[in-house]
């Protein structure tokens, strides 16, 4: 009895390490949403005067993104990451219309793949990279606001896969730092430097779709059939 048990045992135990949601040559395809809650400060400074100041408040967005990693390693990915997040706003009080304030950013990801087995994937990883933000007031002087800077954010995914295909829940911490803000009011670039970044938490949701075959459990077991 105890030589089929530990038979059994050693079966799933290989099973187990031999078959991996994740692999060297694979390319996966991800796209989620989520919702961004960020601690901010907005500082500006007269030029005029010299003079510092700095306002502290909280910003939120939804957003979505798109990535692409190929595995390096059996559990190192990198690749290329899209995301576009929209800012909840408030009405303005004089024209009764919504702000609209939105980001695009592109990054260089890189993610390691902890726990690696058919079905559960847990993924912690970076994202960092680039961040174009524009604030289009639509009040009555149709004030807009620009800022680019870095995107950085730290994460885990928990991924369930079904074959090929899968879901994925994402924990993050982004920062976003915009050091030079210009504007379409000549006023405002004449008089103020301003700068804005934000430090928050995420949680988003996502499927994910693995391409290619890994190539070296196929060889490995084209020669057990041998």
């Amino acid at each position: 009895m105890k030589k089929i048990l530990f038979a059994v045992i050693f079966i799933l135990y290989t099973f187990i390490l031999s078959a991996q949601s994740f692999h060297k040559g694979a390319l996966v395809f991800d796209m989620k949403g989520a919702i961004d809650v960020y601690n901010t400060k907005y500082t500006y400074k007269l030029i005029s005067t010299g003079q510092d100041t700095t306002l502290e408040d909280k910003a939120a967005n939804r957003n979505i993104a798109f990535g692409l990693e190929y595995g390096v390693l059996n559990k190192l990915g990198v690749g290329i990451r899209y995301n576009r997040a929209k800012y909840f706003t408030e009405v303005d009080d004089i024209t009764k219309k919504m702000p609209n304030i939105y980001s695009n950013n592109i990054m260089l990801l890189v993610n390691y793949h902890v726990l690696n087995g058919k079905v559960f994937n847990l993924v912690g990883g970076i994202n960092v990279g680039y961040s174009k933000l524009n604030f289009i007031s639509n009040n009555i002087n149709n004030d807009e606001i620009y800022g680019s800077g870095l995107y950085f954010d730290v994460h885990v995914s928990p991924r369930v896969y079904m074959g090929r295909f899968g879901f994925q829940l994402d924990l993050g911490m982004p920062f976003v730092n915009y050091n030079e803000m210009s504007s379409n009011n000549s006023n405002f670039n004449q008089n103020i430097l301003a700068k804005w970044k934000g430090l928050g938490y995420s949680i988003g949701m996502g499927i994910q779709f693995r391409f290619l075959k890994n190539k070296e459990a196929a060889k490995t077991s084209e020669k057990s059939k041998e």
